[in-house]
């Protein structure tokens, strides 16, 4: 009996160190699992702050190139630490080999650049890579493709805004839109036959709409005022450009760079080449033809019939009136401080916008003949981001994201 008692109470001690070792085992796993999971959850916390860092950095620098969509030529980086200890950076240069680079292509009519790895940058687009680091040293790479927009409507105006026998639509199928900032009745006339607005009607005052008119979206009469961009003019005379003989000219091929005519001018026909191109005082134009933009602190004419197709893609801005007296095909935007009219067929790819000037007056746009056949206005948001390319220098546009993903 005593053997019988020692033998169990032998066994006992044995299972009681067993569950003593499965004990301490089983807490020590939990210990490794908790200290597991917190390791998890503070690398986690660390990659979402270099992905925020990296947002930031796409944000900063979308900011900077709507105002300035010059920056990143020169192969500018632009780098800040954040105050929860995270950093950015976003580098234009190309040879900075430890991150991928930033290519701006902002102020290009049509030639595409190449980019990081490749990467084909359109005309009048910048391709943008943020790279965000953590505390620990966490990294978060974002990509973004991005645009300017400062012209949201396909025709407007601060004044009376008159479409007779006039389609207005978009190239892409989308909604194209018509503003008029007068408060008078009336002061957006849709009119003649088979007029048509693809998009929404907005008038500070009243909109008339003729009985076989048509408008795709909304009709939205007495509106709160609408801020149109007001785009300085005088500000982009530039010293250091080639001067040009005023007065009256033969056909003349402008080719890259920045020309200025100190006075009133007068061309049989006038090619641009990615040129830059200034006028002191008046403006009258045979044909025209190229790429690139005008400025005039005068009033422009045409006077003979404008035929821009194909890659032809010019920027207007005028400080006086801009007047179509024959028919008309315009790829672009046709800016104005004055009244802009075309009596006859005219067909623009683009946009049209006759701003008022500070001193008041102007603002009235008058589009289409009162006759068959239809005139067309064909917003075309290629077409009117060289424009945005000078407003975002003014701080009248904004940069916008086309495409956006993490790489990282």
């Amino acid at each position: 009996m005593r053997r019988f008692h020692r033998e169990s109470r032998g066994g006992a001690l044995a299972s009681t160190l067993l569950v003593i070792l499965f004990l301490t085992i089983f807490a020590m796993t939990l210990a490794n699992l908790a200290t597991f999971d917190l390791r998890t959850v503070s690398r986690n916390a660390q990659k979402q702050m270099a992905f925020q860092a990296a947002q930031a950095g796409l944000d900063a620098v979308t900011a900077v190139l709507s105002t300035d969509p010059t920056q990143g030529k020169a192969g500018e980086a632009f780098s800040a630490t954040l105050s929860d200890g995270s950093s950015y950076r976003v580098t234009f240069d190309a040879s900075d080999t430890d991150m991928p680079w930033s290519a701006n292509n902002l102020d290009s009519l049509t030639a595409e650049a190449i980019g990081y790895q490749g990467r084909n940058v359109p005309a009048l687009h910048a391709s943008l890579f943020s790279v965000g680091t953590s505390p620990s040293g966490e990294i978060s790479i974002v990509e973004s493709l991005i645009r300017l927009e400062g012209i949201p409507y396909a025709v407007a105006g601060t004044g009376n805004v008159r479409l007779r026998n006039m389609n207005v639509v978009d190239i892409d199928g989308d909604e194209a839109h018509v503003y008029s900032g007068n408060t008078s009745a009336g002061s957006l006339e849709i009119s003649g036959l088979l007029s048509y607005i693809s998009g929404d009607a907005r008038s500070a005052g009243g909109i008339n709409v003729g009985a076989v008119s048509m408008v795709g979206g909304e009709v939205e009469d007495y509106i709160s005022p609408e801020t149109l961009p007001q785009l300085t003019i005088s500000n982009f005379l530039n010293p250091g450009w080639t001067p040009l003989p005023a007065g009256l000219q033969p056909a003349a091929l402008l080719g890259p760079g920045g020309y200025v005519v100190p006075g009133d001018v007068q061309y049989a026909a006038l090619t641009l080449a990615n040129t830059t191109l200034y006028v002191e005082g008046d403006l009258t134009l045979g044909a025209v033809l190229g790429t690139g933009t005008i400025f005039v602190e005068g009033e422009t004419t045409f006077l003979a019939n404008v035929n821009m197709t194909g890659p032809n893609r010019i920027t207007l801005f005028s400080e006086g009136d801009v007047n179509f007296l024959l028919a008309t095909v315009f790829q672009g935007v046709v800016y104005s401080h004055g009244n802009i009219t075309a009596a006859g067929l005219f067909e623009v790819f683009g946009a049209v916008y006759a701003v008022g000037g500070a001193a008041g007056g102007g603002g009235n746009v008058t589009l289409g003949g009162l006759l068959l056949p239809l005139s067309n206005v064909i917003y075309n948001a290629e077409s009117t981001a060289f424009a945005s390319f000078w407003l975002a220098q003014g701080g009248e546009a904004e940069a916008v994201r086309v495409f956006w993903r993490k790489l990282r």
